[in-house]
């Protein structure tokens, strides 16, 4: 039994653990969202943003939107829609409140397997407040990762109290745990080779009376539905990324040069690790890579192998500890390139772990070899973790919005033209147009076929009113990529302000023929059919639209407009009644009535001559 003093002074610990989390962290919730990805995941997503529905969740099991199967991520995602709406705090919210119940989950699996409670605690220290860590918390697109970490760790316990009790419940628990990982990011795909270098260290299933071969084969066994699972999990990863085009085409990435990029960056992690700056949301990847990185990359790796090998009889946890990070980083570590990033903090999450380990454990070793005092290993202690909340505080700061985010990413790497791009839009999205036109043309220089920076550039061409230099950029877009949906939609936007109208329609269209569920192109088109006069059309439009948005203000209000000038007025009065139910704007009964009596006279009026 434990004393009761010390019992105290751990729970003490874990609560002054869970505060500094949150002390990190808590500013978030006055955060916006960022635009990168989290206009697909969130906030530009109108199936997250209405919430639970069941054709929403048959959607979450089906799409591959985003070039992810992640079904339990999207979930999550339309479960904070239905809490929060586009109040980006309360999404930040959720990310912050998974991240601390990892945090726990990390001490209870670390002291299940090794009862050695303050050990425990700080691995479960350096995992909550390493800067490593920041994108993955910060981030509300990355839901998928702290959702799916949640999960493995999980997963894991069960796994572990399965070992040690021998009850069936834990074994359902662990595999129905890792399920929902994969179901919420494929990364989860580790987890049985994980549960592998456990079985070696703490929990000491491997021994020496039987050959490797036999004891791998006996520890496996138990471990086969997880094989089994991760193999349908892969194969419904690649269909999903394969399916948008996101795993990068061989062509353009040689297998040599994702080798030696593979390398550097398991250097790099470890680098990153020990002295966490410059960290960027983004690295573009260096031509040519950067033959000392990938140098001290490889010896890195070859002499960590060596000692962890060499010395797993007197310090298994070197090699345990080795492993689980060398193992967790094998599908991210760039081998098979998903996206167009050389690495990302993010993909440290879970493999950082393994290497927390081999600090603290090899921290003790030292320590106990030269004697150090207790008093100075708390003063070290409590100082290293100082540092790294510091250091993630301020890293924590530049995601405040997507000027300070990128604007960072540009001042910290080289190269970088994604950075730029998104810096451009998020200048775009404030009216700061000529700060966005500065950005996206340091993009094209850096990368002058980068097609999303062109048409980037037309948009804030179109807010200047400079359409025919929009149209121009836009045309560029197209010679590039003919099936670039976003430069069709904005030519048919400068189209129809320089009144172009046959030109708008066939580009409305031909944006509606490369993406049919993008319910904009239809409003427009309807738009034009309703000055054109042809209100049935313009309806027509409008019905297309709401089927994919149900409950789009605008669509709405302009099929209510139609209705009324032509005299369907029992329609024209149901589209208001949802509009008073969907849009807070619309609740207030003078707007309300204000708007019902403009549209009606104005039905009146034109009832005549449109019959």
């Amino acid at each position: 039994m434990i004393d009761p003093a010390r019992r105290r002074r751990r729970f003490i610990a874990g609560i002054v653990l869970v505060l500094a989390t949150l002390g990190v962290y808590g500013i978030t919730v006055r955060y916006d969202f960022v635009n990168f990805d989290d206009p697909e995941y969130v906030y530009k997503n109108q199936r997250v943003l209405s919430g639970l529905s069941v054709d929403n969740v048959i959607w979450a099991f089906t799409t591959r939107h985003s070039a992810n199967w992640h079904p339990l991520t999207w979930v999550s995602h339309m479960i904070d829609g239905e809490l929060f709406g586009r109040y980006a705090g309360g999404h930040h919210f959720t990310n912050n409140l998974l991240h601390v119940a990892n945090t726990l989950l990390v001490l209870v699996l670390m002291y299940l397997l090794t009862y050695a409670y303050w050990k425990s605690i700080l691995v479960a220290a350096l995992f909550a407040l390493h800067p490593l860590h920041v994108e993955s918390v910060a981030w509300i697109a990355e839901r998928k990762d702290v959702l799916s970490s949640f999960f493995m760790l999980i997963s894991l316990v069960g796994y572990v109290r399965y070992v040690k009790v021998g009850k069936e419940r834990w074994y359902a628990l662990s595999l129905g745990m890792f399920v929902a990982a994969l179901l919420s990011k494929p990364m989860a795909v580790i987890i049985p080779v994980l549960m592998l270098v456990l079985d070696f260290w703490p929990l000491g299933l491997w021994n020496g009376a039987q050959s490797p071969v036999v004891q791998l084969r006996r520890i496996a066994a138990n471990k086969l539905p997880f094989f089994a699972l991760t193999i349908v999990a892969g194969i419904v990863t690649i269909w999903a990324q394969q399916g948008v085009l996101a795993v990068i085409d061989i062509d353009k990435l040689s297998l040599a040069q994702r080798l030696l990029n593979a390398i550097r960056s398991y250097g790099m992690y470890v680098w990153k690790t020990f002295v966490p700056l410059k960290l960027a949301v983004y690295y573009p990847w260096l031509r040519p890579i950067p033959w000392m990185q990938v140098a001290g990359g490889g010896g890195f790796l070859i002499f960590a192998t060596y000692v962890a090998v060499t010395q797993r009889k007197p310090h298994p946890w070197l090699l345990a500890g080795w492993m689980w990070y060398v193992l967790s980083l094998a599908p991210v570590i760039g081998i098979v390139q998903v996206g167009s990033q050389a690495m990302a903090d993010r993909y440290t999450y879970i493999p950082l772990i393994g290497f927390f380990v081999m600090l603290v454990w090899g921290g003790e070793l030292v320590a106990n070899r030269y004697a150090i005092s207790s008093r100075i290993r708390i003063i070290a202690t409590i100082l290293v973790l100082a540092l790294l909340s510091f250091a993630s505080s301020r890293q924590v700061r530049h995601w405040r919005n997507s000027v300070t985010l990128f604007a960072h990413a540009v001042n910290v790497t080289e190269g970088n033209s994604l950075a730029y791009n998104n810096l451009g839009s998020a200048y775009d999205s404030r009216g700061e147009f000529n700060k966005a036109i500065q950005a996206y043309q340091s993009a094209i220089k850096i990368r002058p076929g980068f097609t999303d920076a062109y048409n980037n550039y037309g948009t804030s061409l179109l807010h200047l009113k400079r359409y025919g230099e929009a149209v121009e950029m836009f045309r560029e877009v197209l010679h590039r990529d003919s099936t670039y949906f976003g430069a069709w939609y904005n030519l048919g936007i400068c189209y129809t302000k320089t009144d172009s109208i046959d030109q708008a329609k066939a580009s409305y269209r031909m944006a509606i023929r490369l993406k049919p569920e993008y319910w904009s192109s239809y409003i427009n088109l309807g738009l034009i059919y309703k000055n054109e006069g042809k209100f049935e059309r313009a309806i027509e439009k409008y019905n297309h639209a709401l089927r994919m948005y149900p409950h789009s203000f605008k669509a709405l209000l302009m099929r209510a407009e139609a209705y009324c000038i032509l005299g369907e007025f029992d329609k024209a009065q149901q589209d208001f009644a949802t509009l008073h139910r969907y849009h807070p704007a619309f609740q207030k009964p003078e707007k309300s009535n204000e708007v019902c009596r403009e549209v009606f006279a104005k039905g009146r009026r034109n009832k005549g001559s449109t019959r």
